[in-house]
């Protein structure tokens, strides 16, 4: 265990979620998909899931 992980791992969910969405908006062209939340949920679950066997 990293100290203050779970601080760390809600800023990184933070940065990466509010990014994402900012990213997606500009490479599609103001075009936001339901495809594209699909996307971002899987990704979000990538940062989590290795947290959740502690």
């Amino acid at each position: 265990m990293i100290e203050n992980e779970y601080v760390y791992l809600f800023k990184n969910l933070r940065i990466v979620s509010d990014f994402r969405l900012s990213a997606t908006m500009i490479d599609k062209e103001n075009k936001f998909m339901k495809k594209d939340i699909s996307e971002g949920a899987h990704q979000i679950r990538s940062i989590i899931f290795p947290t959740l066997d502690r």
